[in-house]
């Protein structure tokens, strides 16, 4: 019996797939398949007209006896496809699906397909849908169940919206509009298309089912300029500004714009809920033009939650707009779709000062634990990028670590003086990721080109001439080698280290009831046991130095809670310090 072990870092955005605003697969310079509204006076003024002019325009409203929301949608004519589907719903989840014409009203049967629900419809013609799917109420550890209570509801489209199935890619006038008004006041609502009730926005059919949709007691703020548009939406209490936050947001952006040497502005929204779960189990979930974040009511902006979404951010050019590999193949290139860009989210928020150094040699410490204490440690990575691709979160997280380890492998090797030339120093990994960049989305003159691994190589190999056979260690066997002590700069030491290994010790059912407990791991030390039906569960998977909490049921007894550092065993390793009494500036790389 295999125990259920898991092993993550928070690792913001580090979806499998790449975010759909700016697709893979789309060889030409994606200038930005959004035109966003800004919500102007004549739209809110007319809502009615701004839905009924849209390819797509949908009302969503919160119903809550029992838990759901209503969903009415115009289509007009322009859309061309025959099946529509919910991606991720079960035929319970549906609660009705008519068409509309004019006082007339026709029942229409969705069946299953894959893990959702399908239903055919005519294609390139007008029509008007209402529809209605089951919610639960607000729960901690299921954040991506579409929830509505008399005070907010979130949703997700993916589980929500019925949308059109064939030319996923070409680009539709979208408005929503999210009734919030029955919700306790004060109340607004925010979706992945901005800050408001009703947003418009020009986009994908793909890119419309990785959208969400918050409302409730709403505070926003919005920033907007040549260099981008930056808007916050928030629901719940936090003991940070998330105005601060934004504006931080905003720079940050700039910098990973410069740093790409990418003049192109697209919209970003960040999408915040606060609920009770523990502190520091905080989710960063990369959306659609947006980025998801769930924390606890008294989580500190601190800089790992920072680095998590600063990484979300970083994902808009790497493992979006760049994609090595197919755009088929989710997985297989993880390691650089979403290891480079942790990497990349840490050099760039450590040089803006958004990470103190003990943060930033935390970091790296925390993917070296990743890599040395994984159970799946031995796997090659297509065999990872398989488990990877079944979501399993302890492959994903492997794969990442392993990946950001190895950029900054390269990064410490290709600044070393050594390889430099007479005059001029080598070309950090920086340039490299630059250049890359640059061949994948084009220029006014040069149309853009799909960039593989073999691309990425050549430009290294051209520096480190080993590059392709520290490739096959680091990453193709997975047998990442150590960082050298100087690695991470001055301003770090390296030093010898025991990680502990992460174990939660048992395993779920279906039913959540406990069906697999090792006898001697931290789970069953702390008290639970085989048959116990949990109710709640709060962990951060791959930190054994966070707690576990546990709401269960034994039998017919009332509720239990009970707590415990999910550690098994410890590994040897080389971890980091900052360095005290240094300088910031000399810790600049």
């Amino acid at each position: 019996m295999r125990w259920l072990v898991g092993f993550t870092l928070l690792l913001a955005g580090c979806a499998t797939t790449p975010p759909a605003d700016c697709p893979a697969h789309t060889p030409a310079p994606p200038s930005p398949q959004s035109r966003a509204s800004t919500s102007d006076a004549a739209e809110q003024a007319a809502p009615r007209d701004a839905l009924e002019r849209a390819d797509l325009g949908i009302e969503v409203t919160p119903v809550f006896e029992p838990p759901g929301l209503r969903i009415r949608q115009h289509v007009s004519a322009k859309v061309n496809s025959k099946t529509w589907s919910i991606r991720h719903a079960g035929a319970a989840d549906l609660v009705r699906l008519e068409r509309i014409d004019g006082a007339d009203r026709a029942k229409l049967r969705a069946t299953p397909a894959g893990g959702g629900l399908s239903v055919r419809l005519p294609a390139q013609e007008s029509f008007d849908l209402e529809y209605e799917v089951r919610a639960s109420d607000f729960s901690a550890d299921a954040t991506d169940a579409n929830a509505v209570n008399p005070n907010r509801l979130r949703a997700g489209a993916e589980r929500l919206l019925l949308l059109p199935d064939e030319h996923p890619d070409a680009p539709l006038q979208v408005s929503i509009r999210i009734h919030s008004s029955d919700l306790g006041a004060p109340q607004g609502a925010a979706s992945s298309l901005g800050v408001g009730e009703l947003r418009s926005l020009e986009l994908s059919s793909r890119a419309l089912r990785q959208i969400s949709l918050i409302a409730g007691p709403l505070g926003s703020a919005r920033f907007a300029g040549p260099e981008g548009q930056d808007e916050i939406a928030w629901v719940g209490y936090t003991t940070f500004d998330p105005r601060l936050v934004s504006a931080q947001n905003a720079v940050f952006r700039s910098a990973v714009r410069e740093y790409f040497g990418d003049l192109r502005s697209t919209p970003l929204t960040v999408l915040l809920l606060s609920d009770s779960r523990p502190l520091g189990n905080y989710e960063v979930t990369r959306r659609s033009w947006s980025i998801l974040v769930h924390v606890a009511a008294g989580q500190p902006w601190d800089g790992t939650l920072s680095l998590a979404v600063a990484q979300a951010i970083v994902r808009e050019w790497l493992g979006g707009r760049l994609w090595l590999g197919a755009a088929d193949d989710a997985t297989g290139q993880l390691w650089f779709n979403a290891g480079f860009a942790r990497y990349v989210a840490r050099e760039v928020a450590f040089r803006m000062g958004q990470l103190e150094p003990e943060e930033y040699a935390a970091e790296v410490e925390g993917l070296t634990a990743i890599v040395k204490t994984s159970p799946d440690r031995e796997l090659d990575n297509q065999t990872l990028a398989r488990a990877a691709g079944r979501g399993e979160q302890g492959a994903i997280a492997l794969l990442v670590a392993r990946g950001a380890l190895w950029a900054t492998d390269l990064d410490a090797r290709l600044a070393e003086p050594s390889r430099g030339k007479r005059g001029a120093g080598p070309p950090r990994l920086s340039q490299i990721l630059k250049e890359t960049y640059r061949a994948a989305v084009g220029d006014d003159v040069t149309p853009g080109q799909p960039q593989s691994v073999d691309d990425l190589l050549r430009r290294l190999e051209a520096q480190l001439p080993d590059a392709r056979g520290r490739f096959d260690n680091w990453i193709v066997k997975g047998k990442p080698g150590d960082l050298p002590a100087t690695a991470l700069g001055p301003c770090f030491r390296q030093r010898p280290r025991r990680f502990p290994l992460f174990a939660l010790g048992f395993a779920l059912d279906a039913s959540r009831h406990v069906s697999e407990l090792d006898p001697l791991g931290p789970a069953a030390r702390a008290g639970l046991k085989r048959g116990d039906a949990i109710q709640e569960l709060h962990y951060a998977a791959g930190r054994a130095d966070l707690p576990v909490r546990v709401r269960f049921v034994r039998g017919d007894g009332a509720a239990q809670k009970l707590s415990y550092l999910p550690q098994q065993g410890s590994v040897s390793g080389r971890g980091w310090e900052a360095l005290k009494n240094v300088p910031r500036e000399r810790c600049q790389r």
